[in-house]
């Protein structure tokens, strides 16, 4: 069986794995060609506004009710459950095939999610520690069924296509799970510790290696790019965006490209090691060096592992659980409102927008990264922050003594001279983070 996972924007990879597991042949869908090829299709979780939106200029809208009419089976997930409800407050909706009322957010964003015991009545199943992500509540309407959920058995209405929402699951339901949005790719606490970090740089005097890590970076960006000039090498473009933005002389970045060009003699041979582990708590860390020494660069790092409560670990140890993405922060004080900053995101390629507390996080694909914060630029919208990084797949939530365990964790390893970045899949609030920042 062909089974269709629309892949305009969430977890549709997530999804596709569990119906590869289950063993079905699973089709990512973005056109309407290959909505034509599948047997069936989920909708998945992820930010019903921007699915609803490429939907529509994707021209799936039309066809996807037409294959339900005829009697396609489907299932939405989460936001894919939004955009398939026939009622939608405060919006209009998009697919109009399940007979239930939707609120979005309704009892808060993500930040405000809990756990709590929960007792279902009329249910086999005994209850258990459950969370909830509280993004939205749902009504179903004369003749549309529907079940409650407990120990991971979702809620879902029923009525022709299937629908349901993973806003209360067990702790079993999968292992290893953490309190976050089932399948989300999180954008991690890290980008709003680097945030609060470089906003505590611009006051206090910068760290007196900064400026050697940046035009080591701009050497070998310009050596293994093949080229000097930025227009043609776009790793050296980020490197000296980045030298530039923490006031590195030009004259400095201009003798680093020469060096690394070969055009002036006394360049080191640097290579990039990356040195996987973890930290207090489990949390993944994702180490990049540049380095002319391995055997100097792996000692220092494992000294600083073992001396923060942490432990290095093997090659690919973590690596699995980061995608490489541009992130862009924008504040959202001096934001235009979430409508406006979503469509000047999408139409420029970006592919979502989350709320991440005072700010707006916009996550692209490192090759539409350029394009996204250009248009930005262009429409006059300030950012905090701009890079391509490496984004969890899921996080880790911390407080008090761990969250400063990691912290200094982080913050010893970025203080060695070798590290280029640190990158780790924490979830600390941000209030406890500018505490300890």
């Amino acid at each position: 069986m062909k089974a269709g996972v629309l892949a305009l924007q969430g977890d549709f990879r997530e999804h596709a794995a569990v119906l590869a597991s289950l063993g079905a042949t699973p089709v990512e869908v973005r056109t309407p060609e290959e909505l034509a090829e599948v047997d069936c299709l989920v909708i998945p979780g992820g930010e019903s506004t921007t699915i609803s939106k490429l939907a529509r200029s994707a021209g799936l809208v039309e066809p996807i009710r037409e294959r339900a009419a005829a009697g396609m089976p489907m299932l939405g997930t989460c936001a894919g459950m939004i955009v398939m409800a026939k009622r939608v407050i405060g919006l209009d909706p998009l697919l109009d095939l399940v007979d239930i009322t939707v609120r979005r957010n309704a009892y808060g964003r993500q930040v405000d999610s809990f756990e709590a015991d929960i007792e279902v009545e009329g249910s086999t199943t005994r209850s258990g520690p459950s969370s909830s992500a509280r993004r939205s509540w749902r009504r179903s309407g004369p003749g549309c069924g529907s079940s409650p959920s407990t120990r991971g058995t979702p809620w879902w209405w029923r009525r022709g296509t299937s629908s349901w929402h993973p806003s209360i699951r067990s702790w079993w339901a999968r292992p290893g799970s953490t309190p976050t949005c089932w399948g989300r790719c999180e954008v991690s606490g890290h980008s709003k510790w680097s945030t609060i970090k470089r906003k505590k740089a611009a006051q206090d005097a910068k760290r007196s290696n900064e400026f050697a890590k940046l035009l080591r970076f701009v050497e070998v960006a310009a050596r293994e790019g093949g080229s000097g000039d930025p227009k043609a090498n776009a790793t050296l473009a980020t490197a000296i965006e980045k030298a530039r933005a923490a006031s590195v002389p030009l004259e400095n970045i201009e003798r680093a490209i020469k060096r690394g060009t070969g055009e002036l003699e006394g360049g080191a041979r640097y290579e990039e090691v990356v040195y996987e582990g973890y930290g207090p708590g489990g949390v993944a860390i994702y180490v990049q060096t540049l380095t002319d020494n391995r055997n100097r660069t792996a000692q220092e790092v494992r000294y600083v592992f073992n001396r923060n409560g942490g432990s290095l670990g093997e090659s690919g140890s973590v690596a699995w659980m980061f995608h490489r993405k541009g992130v862009i922060q924008v504040e959202k004080a001096a934001a235009p409102d979430e409508d406006r900053l979503l469509e000047i995101a999408l139409e420029a390629g970006a592919e979502d927008l989350k709320d991440a507390e005072s700010t707006w996080e916009i996550t692209t694909d490192p090759g539409s990264f350029q394009a996204v914060k250009q248009a930005l630029e262009a429409a006059g919208v300030p950012m905090l922050s701009a890079e391509v990084t490496m984004v969890p797949q899921t996080t880790v939530p911390l407080e008090g003594a761990q969250a400063k365990q990691v912290l200094a964790l982080i913050d010893a390893l970025e203080e060695l001279d070798d590290v280029q970045a640190v990158y780790a899949n924490f979830d600390i609030p941000e209030s406890v983070m500018a505490e300890l920042g």
